[in-house]
């Protein structure tokens, strides 16, 4: 029978980095909170799947209305994108503190 995790229902990352993990996040955290936000959240995931998600709206849609999917596309996923980074800074950085006891 599936149980679920009371942790993971309230938002709490429950996994731990290993020490390469924490290794990688150290050097992370060291460029900062926004540039992380801005090069994984916006121009990563925001702006890549944006365009993903135009040229399937315009092969489902038809081609000529590409444009307009375009444009939505790379408004809307990279807004969703800042808050998805900043959601992945906190979950990264939460998994980075309980896996590092000398910070």
């Amino acid at each position: 029978m599936w149980q679920s995790n009371p942790k993971a229902i309230a938002g709490e990352n429950t996994t731990r980095m290993n020490d390469k993990q924490l290794e990688m996040w150290a050097k992370t955290r060291q460029a900062g909170r926004q540039r992380f936000v801005w090069i994984f959240g916006v121009a990563t995931w925001g702006i890549l799947t944006g365009l993903m998600w135009s040229i399937f709206m315009a092969w489902s849609k038809g081609w000529e209305q590409w444009p307009i999917f375009l444009g939505f596309g790379l408004i809307g996923f990279p807004i969703g994108g800042y808050f998805w980074g900043q959601w992945m800074w906190k979950a990264q950085e939460n998994a980075y503190l309980r896996g590092n006891h000398n910070v």
